[in-house]
């Protein structure tokens, strides 16, 4: 319904449609916004408004012009998972520059329902999206790769540039089957150079990842990449799964930097008992920066022999009787 529209004055100037409002609540783009609706949406709608929405997210993304600065609006409707999530029956690769991706749900940090997952029949999706272009923006979006089958490992890999996700939840190896392969992995960064992700959290605390494997992988000469305020989850009772993997010696260069942000594994009634949250290969010329970071589940930041990759720029923690951070029993 339209809505009367006035000046200052009270003077009436004409009207405002339900889809200007809508407009005016997103961030501002340079190109077209394009509506995804898991729930109504129909593939031969122009995707336009809610009204007339595309039924997926790869309907929409192959609407949106590189570099045009277009937008896709990721909608959901109620809480049962066919009305909040965009599935996808092959994996998307995302070449495309500078599109503005926000999901319509809550604002959970933790499995929100603004949704893009693989469909039931695609069990062996190696990762839902890749993102090969630059300059593109990605908000309250949560990712999930639950195939069944063993080569269903990521959920996302960024070999793009300049990339930004904010209050997104990545799932990869869903599944027990894959979350036992050493190469499972949450999101990775191949060869993709100053991304940010701000207020993401990667990784489940509800399926075993029983391999050595990580959260966040490097690999392909990763640069300069930034974490901000994020959460890293996992389940695993493999001593050796770790939370960030380096692929190899050329996995990445300069400095990987993690600011206040959160890394936890858990287990059924405890805390995990895990080695080393950096594992793999140590880089050539490479380091990992710390910065305000707590650990939790993991005995070290880094403790595979020669690495000496992991700076740590974190307060000491002292006993609780001495005023300070309160320690583990």
């Amino acid at each position: 319904m339209a809505k009367t529209k006035t000046d200052g004055y009270g003077n009436y100037v004409g009207e405002v449609k339900d889809l200007d409002l809508i407009i005016g609540s997103l961030p501002p783009i340079r190109g077209t916004w394009y509506f995804v609706d898991p729930t109504s949406g129909i593939a031969a709608n122009d995707g336009l408004s809610p009204g007339s929405a595309k039924a997926s997210i790869k309907d929409a993304y192959d609407l949106c012009t590189s570099g045009a600065g277009d937008g896709i609006v990721l909608l959901s409707a109620g809480t049962a998972a066919a009305g909040c999530t965009s599935y996808l029956s092959a994996a998307l690769a995302w070449s495309k520059h500078g599109i503005t991706v926000v999901g319509v749900a809550s604002g959970a940090r933790k499995y929100g329902r603004a949704r893009v997952a693989n469909l039931s029949t695609a069990t062996d999706l190696a990762v839902l999206i890749t993102v090969s272009g630059d300059n593109n923006s990605f908000y309250n979006v949560h990712l999930f790769n639950g195939g069944s089958d063993a080569a269903a490992l990521g959920a996302l890999k960024v070999s793009g540039n300049r990339n930004h996700f904010e209050n997104c939840h990545f799932v990869g190896a869903g599944h027990a089957t894959p979350a036992a392969d050493a190469g499972a992995y949450d999101l990775m960064i191949d060869g993709g150079q100053e991304n940010n992700f701000e207020r993401c959290t990667f990784g489940t605390d509800t399926i075993i990842r029983a391999a050595a494997n990580g959260n966040i992988v490097f690999d392909g000469g990763a640069w300069r990449n930034s974490f901000y305020d994020c959460d890293l989850l996992c389940y695993s009772e493999t001593a050796g799964k770790g939370a960030i993997k380096c692929a190899d010696a050329t996995a990445f260069s300069g400095v990987q930097t993690f600011a206040r942000c959160r890394f936890v594994a858990w287990k059924p009634n405890g805390l995990g008992s895990l080695t080393s949250a950096f594992i793999g290969t140590k880089p050539t010329s490479g380091q990992i920066l710390m910065d305000s970071c707590s650990i939790l589940g993991w005995a070290a930041w880094d403790s595979v022999g020669a690495n000496d990759t992991v700076y740590i720029a974190n307060s000491h923690a002292v006993a609780s009787g001495a005023g300070g951070i309160a320690t583990a029993p």
